[in-house]
């Protein structure tokens, strides 16, 4: 990508696990350092929903929908999905 942005999140995220522990979804005010063409820090909201079966011992893969809601100059969404490994010790 040409427009490739490189940046921080820091925040804190609420997290809440449903139905047998499968699904999950989360909410988020987090902070965007170093984003933006001059740097800016703003805030912004975070969201996820996502899949993670509940009955794998040390390995749990997941599946994760995410929007970020980032308050800059103007409004920007940010949307991915994000597929892996959760390793447990």
């Amino acid at each position: 990508m040409n427009d490739e942005k490189n940046f921080t999140v820091l925040g804190v995220v609420l997290e809440h696990k449903r139905w047998a522990s499968w699904f999950n979804t989360s909410i988020a005010m987090v902070g965007y350092f170093g984003y933006g063409e001059k740097s800016e820090n703003p805030v912004g909201l975070m969201s996820s929903l996502g899949w993670e079966p509940g009955y794998y011992k040390k390995f749990k893969p997941f599946v994760t929908f995410r929007n970020d809601l980032i308050f800059s100059k103007k409004t920007e969404t940010i949307q991915y999905f994000s597929l892996g490994m959760a390793l447990e010790f």
